[in-house]
């Protein structure tokens, strides 16, 4: 790890060694986007009604806010079920609450979520935050630029109204002319999680991921 940290490059960490790999730390493409102001708006909705609200905040990207009661069960079943349907590609979901009690160093939601109020009624499980991706934008997005992007097992939107565990999304990216090319590389969980743990741009994640893979394309290193 010092080694990594004085140097940006290491084999010796998560086993890369092993598979000839090496992970290389660089700066990003250009400064974060973060919708967490978007976040706090929608919160703020959903108290006023006092029920659950949604919002596309970008192009393949919701965001539901719920505060809930029994009342409720139904009607967030019914605003899934209408996401789907607004999804070109297969939904992906985060339920961003269950990010709380995950030591994976992510952004803290103490500073995210804004009001005090809603702070708590997150950490007490009484308000309830759920990130949608359809995937058919990442798909376009990496289409664009010559890139495939092949979805790993994992499970995605019958998780959400289900009960399974819905944020182990395994993502490779390959050329989409040469998909057995030195230049595929993987996606890290940690990395992808952050469009639901941290409320990170959709838009901007996937330009950092096509920034990355020409980089990778580049230099010969296989995980962004």
């Amino acid at each position: 790890m010092v080694d990594y940290l004085s140097t940006d490059r290491t084999k010796r960490l998560y086993n890369l060694d092993l598979h000839g790999q090496e992970a290389v730390r660089t700066s990003a493409h250009g400064p974060e986007k973060d919708l967490t102001s978007e976040l706090n708006k929608l919160i703020s909705s959903a108290y006023d009604c006092s029920g659950t609200v949604f919002e596309q905040v970008e192009a393949g990207l919701f965001y539901i806010v719920s505060r809930p009661n029994d009342n409720d069960v139904g009607a967030n079943i019914d605003i899934l079920k209408e996401i789907t349907t607004l999804c070109t590609g297969r939904p992906y979901g985060f339920f961003v609450n269950q990010f709380k009690h995950a030591n994976t160093g992510f952004f803290p939601f103490t500073l995210s979520i804004t009001q005090p109020q809603a702070l708590w009624d997150f950490c007490a499980g009484n308000l309830l935050i759920t990130v949608v991706v359809d995937t058919h934008i990442i798909n376009q997005k990496f289409g664009e630029s010559g890139i495939a992007a092949i979805f790993g097992a994992s499970e995605f939107m019958e998780s959400v109204v289900g009960s399974e565990n819905i944020e182990e999304l395994e993502l490779t990216l390959c050329s989409i002319s040469e998909p057995e090319a030195h230049s595929q590389i993987g996606v890290s969980r940690h990395l992808f999680g952050r469009i639901g743990a941290e409320f990170l741009s959709l838009d901007w994640l996937l330009d950092e991921l096509v920034f990355r893979y020409r980089r990778a394309e580049r230099d010969g290193t296989e995980n962004p």
